[in-house]
């Protein structure tokens, strides 16, 4: 069945206005670590109202989402599930011409692109997440952090389309979005974002953005296939990256899934890793740094549980 239909295969399917739809999409095409199986229905709505059409029309199947693929680890098996990702929904509006720092942004945009926006206009704020990957529907959703600053503090509100009836869209402010820890409580797909910016000076917004991106790739390996950090940093001043170091279990692996050797809270895709190496692997890890330290390690990536992430 042709993109721009919806149905199940061989069925007779519907006219689908304002969304791609494929049946049968490899999930390892659409994630940064290069795992995942076959979806049932992968769609790729461009805004909200495709969205609510799509809930409409699969009223009762479960429903997988994904931002940009960078944090998520997706199971090998096939997904009997409507996989939405928000890869399409493109846009960033502003009324910076009129002096002013607030910007719209559809959740499909990746996040450097939103940094590079925000310094070719001289908006400040964002600069510490410089070489995050992902989208910033994503990124809002899963309040991603660097150098001492969460996404959520610039927000000041999102669209958001809840899964209850169907789906119905509202907008949420950031007081109620619910940001905590790498998370939040939108309760459902964020299609669009407000950032609440401050005016600042292009030449040193770049600065800085170098500045941070240059030590990411220090610390990290951007060049390789990843899926971010695997767990969340504990209470107290040890990192889940500290703790993985010292238990000695940089390099280890399982199948072709392998600490990093650059930073341990990283796991490398070397070849032709699979979901249960990966989650063999963090069962590993987290085994033996609460053997040796008392520390139960959370996992930070996002994973496929059958209802939804991003």
């Amino acid at each position: 069945m042709k993109a721009g239909q919806f149905g199940r295969a061989g069925g007779a399917g519907k006219e689908l206005k304002g969304a791609c739809v494929m049946f049968g999409e490899p999930m390892a095409n659409h994630t940064s670590l290069g795992i995942g199986g076959r979806a049932e229905i992968f769609a790729r709505p461009s805004d909200a109202e495709a969205l609510m059409r799509l809930l409409e029309y699969a009223s009762g199947m479960p429903v997988f989402l994904i931002g940009g693929g960078t944090n998520l680890l997706v199971p090998d098996g096939d997904i009997r599930a409507l996989v939405i990702s928000t890869q399409d929904m493109k846009g960033i509006k502003t009324d910076v011409p009129a002096g002013g720092t607030v910007i719209s942004v559809a959740a499909g945009e990746p996040l450097k692109k939103v940094l590079a926006f925000c310094m070719q206009n001289g908006l400040s704020g964002l600069e510490p997440l410089a070489g995050i990957p992902g989208s910033i529907g994503g990124a809002v959703a899963g309040n991603a952090g660097a150098n001492g600053l969460q996404i959520g503090a610039a927000v000041r509100s999102a669209l958001v389309v809840d899964f209850s009836g169907g789906g119905t869209a509202k907008t949420i402010s950031r007081e109620n979005l619910g940001f905590r820890y790498r998370g939040s409580s939108a309760g459902g797909l964020i299609t669009n974002v407000e950032l609440a910016l401050e005016k600042g000076e292009s030449q040193e917004i770049k600065k800085l953005m170098i500045k941070n991106f240059d030590m990411k790739k220090k610390t990290q390996p951007l060049a390789s296939r990843s899926a971010g950090c695997v767990f969340k940093n504990p209470e107290g001043k040890n990192s889940a990256g500290r703790l993985i170091e010292e238990a000695g279990l940089k390099g280890v692996r399982v199948g072709d899934i392998e600490v990093s050797r650059m930073h341990a809270n990283f796991f490398i895709n070397t070849g032709k890793g699979t979901a249960a190496d990966f989650a063999g692997l963090m069962d590993k890890v987290r085994g033996e740094v609460l053997r040796r330290y008392g520390v139960a390690l959370e996992p930070e990536i996002k994973m496929f549980l059958g209802e939804k992430c991003l």
